[in-house]
């Protein structure tokens, strides 16, 4: 068996929330063509979101990163993991925004590392 990674990408870009909402939440999923590991998201969130965009990470209904509520963070940066996934399960991203001024475009690549047969 020949050792592979894949990479899941991600692109979603929440609208300004409104005056009367807190945030704007938007989500996608995406399943793994692979069974492996997950071993690492990849996170860019751009600078001028000023610390009010968060995401959080599901594998099915478990939330797997952050541990809990979200993550609020500007630039890029990779965080590893060590969870199990299995073909074709779902792999769901949520994309908070608290900026009511301004959208903002979010990247995430979630790593699997797997085995090819």
């Amino acid at each position: 068996m020949v050792q592979i990674i894949e990479s899941i990408d991600f692109r979603q870009t929440p609208a300004a929330a409104s005056s009367t909402t807190a945030a704007t939440i938007i989500s996608e999923s995406k399943s793994p063509t692979i069974r492996g590991r997950l071993v690492a998201i990849t996170i860019h969130i751009p600078e001028g979101s000023n610390g009010l965009v968060g995401i959080r990470l599901f594998s099915g209904s478990k939330q797997i990163f952050p541990r809990d509520e979200w993550i609020f963070l500007v630039g890029t940066q990779q965080f590893p993991l060590n969870y199990s996934v299995e073909k074709s399960s779902k792999i769901t991203i949520f994309v908070r925004n608290e900026d009511t001024a301004n959208a903002h475009t979010v990247f995430i690549v979630a790593s699997i590392a797997g085995e090819q047969m």
